[in-house]
């Protein structure tokens, strides 16, 4: 079961990577939905997707005193195959929400912006 320590060993990193994923996965979702529902309707659901998967939760392992910052993602992964893990979760707290929406908004509305300049471009 040590492999799946190694799992979880990207997610570490998370603040260093998370915002480059969260523009990535924006950008995805804005190309999908922008062409058939317009820029509102892409612009709510790749702000959904972000704070669905992406949202910073501060995790402590069972016994541990260390604070990791991982993407909701991983915590649902974790739950999921908490029983194989080779430290267990513990005590999970999500960021406030007052930095999290905003930060998830602006990173959405810049992907669509972007998305929608590329069609109208390609047209």
């Amino acid at each position: 079961m040590e492999i799946l320590g190694y799992i979880f060993l990207p997610f570490v990193f998370y603040p260093i990577w998370g915002i480059f994923a969260c523009f990535f996965v924006a950008m995805i979702v804005s190309a999908r939905i922008i062409g058939k529902y317009g820029f509102v309707a892409a612009c709510s659901a790749a702000t959904l997707v972000l704070l669905v998967f992406f949202t910073p939760v501060i995790v402590l392992s069972e016994g541990g005193n260390i604070p990791v910052i991982f993407p909701l993602i991983a915590v649902y992964l974790g739950y999921i195959l908490n029983p194989l893990l080779e430290a267990p979760i513990g005590r999970i707290s999500i960021v406030d929400f007052v930095y999290i929406i905003p930060v998830a908004l602006l990173v959405s509305v810049i992907a669509s912006i972007i998305v929608q300049r590329r069609t109208e471009k390609s047209k």
